[in-house]
């Protein structure tokens, strides 16, 4: 026979139970006696097989194999929150300072307390500003970002902080693979040595790239990398075939050309970005390189959260944060670019690594928590010549500067058409104009 006292006594004895009987404890306290007295204990047993089995199959729900990825809508930034099989996480940038309580929020929502591997892609407070939030409510294992030297005082802020903590860091570096467990592996394919001096914005172009990879799964990483990063990134086009894109820079024009759209060949693509922003992103340059190339894009400012779940040979994309049933895409991922894609074949493969002095194939360093600490990480500086990447569009009718400027822009550019004929300085190539001593402007990339 049924009696609620006896079972609330064994219900005692586990601790999460235990917990549950004691708040309704205090709430029958707070309503006294009454005829329903009685009845509180079964209730609060009740309440309690029911909290009981809501936590059961929230740990069943990681424990089947399934890998999640998580594009978190914050606002104008960027944050990625990644959990693997075997249950460990993975937050890649933190947002502005404003994202530090939504990030709270929804990994306390998803029952995670310990974040194994914070990254930064690049020292820029939108991607960095939620620090504090990460920090001071999560145990955080170890921390990464590409050691690009910054001087901003809230980054640096975050460097002094982490030092006294602790908390164990390394540097980012070309062909490291990031070990998550479960079988999923980020493969850092950027920033490369010596970093892009110069460039349109420097700490953008040395952004960290990566490659996700998870049984036939690939998920490029982008961070804020512009067409610099992948001019780069296409010298070892192996590592640049993926399912899924995380569209550089917010939706920029600035990046996600043409040609390193045809080197990834992704099948969804996902823009990080606030609604109606100030700068205007993603940019309908952007969306209309990706529309052609026919790949379906998610925008966290009209979708929310967008959650792309996998078990390794399929994919499924749900937005607002919506679980795996309510997906509004699933992808097979069998007819889809392998480990090395299809951009390059072995030979051609061999070629391009002879050419560029060693193995595209061959997996350098060892996974996370076996990489030595380097104490020095935050004072690196990068040594070595500037780096200014070729163009895949060459000006036929040459290039032009005004005098007293840094930049030099196409003919056909319409700043160039601003300049003032006195004022005007003509290069018949882009080598002149280059050792000449300035850039290529931003708006018309020459």
């Amino acid at each position: 026979m049924y009696d609620p006292k006896n079972c609330c006594q064994e219900a005692k004895k586990c601790p999460i139970l235990s917990q549950v009987y004691q708040r309704f404890g205090k709430t029958r306290k707070k309503l006294g006696s009454s005829s329903k007295e009685s009845m509180l204990p079964g209730v609060a047993f009740g309440l309690a097989l029911f909290a009981l089995f809501s936590i059961s199959f929230a740990g069943s729900a990681q424990a089947n194999g399934m890998l999640e990825i998580h594009f978190l809508s914050i606002g104008q930034g960027d944050s990625i929150l990644i959990r693997s099989p075997s249950g460990k996480t993975a937050l890649v940038d933190a947002g502005p300072p404003s994202a530090a309580r939504i990030i709270k929020r929804y990994l306390r929502k998803l029952n995670i307390k310990k974040v194994n591997m914070f990254l930064v892609s690049h020292p820029h407070l939108d991607h960095y500003g939620g620090w504090r939030g990460v920090f001071r409510n999560f145990q955080v294992g170890v921390y990464v970002d590409p050691a690009f030297p910054y001087p901003s005082p809230m980054y640096q802020k975050m460097l002094r902080f982490i030092r006294r903590r602790n908390i164990k860091s390394f540097t980012a570096r070309i062909n490291q693979v990031l070990d998550l467990g479960g079988g999923v592996k980020l493969r850092v394919t950027a920033p490369s040595r010596p970093f892009l001096k110069r460039t349109r914005s420097d700490a953008n172009s040395n952004s960290i790239v990566m490659r996700l990879e998870y049984k036939k799964l690939r998920v490029l990483l982008t961070g804020d990398a512009e067409m610099p990063t992948e001019y780069r990134l296409m010298r070892q086009p192996q590592w640049l075939p993926s399912h899924l894109l995380k569209v550089a820079h917010h939706g920029s024009h600035h990046s996600s050309s043409k040609k390193f759209l045809g080197y990834v060949r992704p099948k969804i693509a996902v823009v990080s970005c606030g609604k109606n922003n100030r700068y205007g992103h993603p940019h309908r340059d952007a969306l209309s390189r990706l529309r052609r190339a026919g790949v379906k894009t998610y925008v966290t400012a009209r979708h929310g959260h967008v959650v792309a779940r996998s078990n390794g040979t399929r994919l499924w994309i749900s937005t607002r944060g919506r679980s795996k049933d309510q997906a509004d895409h699933s992808l097979d991922l069998s007819d889809l670019p392998r480990t090395f894609g299809e951009a390059l074949s072995k030979a051609s493969a061999r070629q391009a690594a002879a050419a560029h002095g060693g193995s595209l194939y061959h997996d350098h360093g060892p996974p996370l928590g076996q990489q030595p600490e380097r104490p020095r990480w935050f004072k690196h500086r990068p040594r070595g010549k500037q780096v200014i990447p070729p163009t895949p569009y060459p000006s036929r009718r040459g290039y032009v500067a005004a005098r007293k400027s840094k930049h030099f822009h196409r003919r056909s550019c319409r700043q160039a058409k601003n300049i003032p004929k006195k004022k005007r300085v003509y290069y018949r190539t882009r080598r002149r104009a280059i050792r000449s001593g300035r850039r290529p402007a931003s708006d018309c990339l020459p």
